[in-house]
């Protein structure tokens, strides 16, 4: 259930010099896949002669770095709408369906004891799944949107859970100064650090909408992060950068606190909208399920898909991740979970079958463990599509993907040493 500002007025941050956008990195980058499916025929001979090398690498101790509330209390916010199929040429000249889950990544900073969590609206805008970070925490907590507005690019999430970390929002109480001195934190790029990032600049002016104008390096990924002071409250929350291929640099937009805090004085413990979204986390059996999902996918990218191929194929055992996978595969529950596994591991069968010069099919592939691992990878994408459809049927019209897989590409019988699975390029 979710509230909507009724304000209509057009806001400069929509001008073509601010970005808002996704504000982080996918973390199945389609640049980085590409790149490591069209590389991976070149890189394949050298792979596999390739051993890990005899010298370790120097230790070096981590520095102790002390964090403030206000830092333990930034959380970063997980997001994806579904998952995308992207046609690619194979180095045989046909083509090759990859799998890219549209999501992003962004900042936010709990500000209630019991979960309420402010960030940007375009970091959790059409979110199919949404899951939260918290610093200290082992898993990441499912989240629920509340409350959203268009014109300061704001929304509010609820998670579930009791928190001693958190920075309630009020009025500044006072004028802030032109080039006063500002630090936002968040969690730009690198989506498996886990530990906030502060980037300070100061307060360049307001642009005529309200909104702070900053001079300060932001990143993709910090919207959504607290902008605060040399006291460490909190002053505003940054919503926007400049585009840098426009030629802006080091501008930055930030909603300023006192409209926060008078949204947040409506959204009590009792008021319907929390209400509402603590009841769906309440009865949510898979939310749990999801957020552990994301948080094992987060950091895998093409390279890291890459990586764990050849680590499987190395010496016949899969990777760490491939092993946690194929587990939670077994007991996956909920559409979306099953999309996500879907991609991963097709796109994993896919690399395996373009390091062998671009085959179509594991069938083309000699008996071996590189067919083998094919063959399993591929036949596991092809059951939790099916499966995730039947459970869901409108999963398809926010994952091409499985909506492909479903329409083209029979389902595998059930798994047998007798019988061998069904070709997973091989249309119906």
């Amino acid at each position: 259930m979710t509230l909507r500002s009724t304000r209509e007025r057009q806001t400069s941050t929509r001008d073509s010099g601010w970005q808002r956008g996704r504000p982080g990195p996918r973390w199945t980058s389609l640049s980085l896949s590409i790149a490591c499916v069209l590389l991976v025929c070149l890189a394949s001979l050298t792979a596999k002669a390739q051993t890990a090398s005899s010298t370790a690498p120097a230790v070096l101790p981590t520095p102790t770095l002390d964090y403030a509330t206000v830092d333990r209390a930034t959380v970063r916010v997980f997001a994806v709408e579904g998952v995308d199929a992207v046609p690619l040429p194979t180095s045989r000249g046909g083509t090759r369906l990859l799998a890219q889950p549209r999501s992003g990544h962004g900042s936010g900073v709990i500000v209630s004891r019991d979960g309420l969590v402010v960030t940007a609206r375009h970091v959790v805008q059409d979110a199919a799944v949404l899951a939260v970070w918290v610093p200290g925490h082992p898993r990441p907590f499912e989240a629920r949107l509340v409350w959203e507005d268009t014109a300061w690019d704001l929304a509010v999430l609820a998670i579930d859970g009791t928190f001693q970390e958190f920075v309630p929002i009020g009025p500044i109480g006072r004028t802030l100064r032109i080039r006063e001195p500002v630090s936002a934190i968040g969690y730009p790029l690198d989506v498996t650090r886990i530990d906030p990032q502060s980037a300070q600049g100061i307060v360049a002016g307001v642009l005529p909408d309200g909104h702070l104008q900053l001079d300060i390096g932001v990143n993709p990924g910090n919207s959504g992060g607290p902008l605060v002071d040399r006291d460490e409250h909190v002053v505003g929350i940054v919503v926007a950068r400049g585009r840098i291929e426009r030629g802006v640099q080091s501008i930055g937009v930030a909603v300023p606190a006192d409209p926060i805090a008078a949204l947040l004085a409506t959204l009590t413990t009792d008021s319907p909208y929390v209400v509402a979204a603590r009841s769906l986390l309440a009865s949510s059996s898979h939310g749990q399920e999801i957020a552990e999902l994301v948080q094992i996918l987060v950091g895998v990218s093409g390279v890291e898909l890459y990586r764990d191929v050849r680590l499987a194929l190395r010496d016949g055992n899969p990777s760490e991740v491939i092993e946690r996978l194929r587990a939670f595969a077994d007991v996956v529950a909920s559409p979306e979970s099953m999309a996500l596994l879907a991609a991963y591991f097709w796109d994993a069968g896919g690399l395996v079958l373009e390091r062998n010069d671009g085959a179509l099919r594991p069938e083309q592939l000699p008996s071996g463990p590189e067919r083998a691992l094919a063959t399993d990878l591929l036949r596991r994408a092809v059951a939790l599509c099916h499966e995730a459809q039947r459970r869901d049927p409108s999963l398809s019209a926010r994952s091409p993907f499985v909506a492909w897989v479903v329409r083209h590409v029979r389902e595998p019988a059930p798994a047998s040493p007798t019988r061998q699975a069904a070709d997973p390029e091989r249309p119906r």
